[in-house]
């Protein structure tokens, strides 16, 4: 990631900030990810949080364990916009998901400038 649009104080401050606020868990709702949890998605995709014993189940069994660190997007997608109703804490699934449509957007403006 490139921090050179962001805020100076944007990782020692103002991100764990927002993660804080957000009780460290995606503010996606019915999303149940904390951040720096263990886990695997099943066949729905549904994120399973897994303790020590059933890490050792999901490797037996083939799992992909991950470990989630949640991210602070931006809602407005101004980097420089730190207000606490601009951010908001999601997991990688759900801050891609949330990107995707400021991205179509993007990239449909500059189709139409072309």
């Amino acid at each position: 990631m490139n921090y050179k649009n962001y805020s100076p104080d944007w990782k020692d401050i103002i991100r764990p900030r927002a993660l804080m606020r957000a009780q460290y868990k995606c503010q996606e709702i019915g999303c149940k990810v904390k951040h720096k949890e263990i886990g695997y998605y099943d066949h729905n995709r549904s994120w399973v949080p897994c303790d020590t014993f059933q890490q050792n189940w999901a490797i037996a069994n083939k799992k992909k364990l991950q470990k989630i660190y949640l991210s602070v997007a931006h809602l407005d997608q101004n980097t420089l916009n730190n207000s606490d109703s601009n951010l908001k804490a999601f997991c990688p699934q759900h801050h891609f998901a949330y990107d995707r449509y400021w991205n179509n957007l993007k990239r449909a403006c500059q189709f139409k400038k072309a």
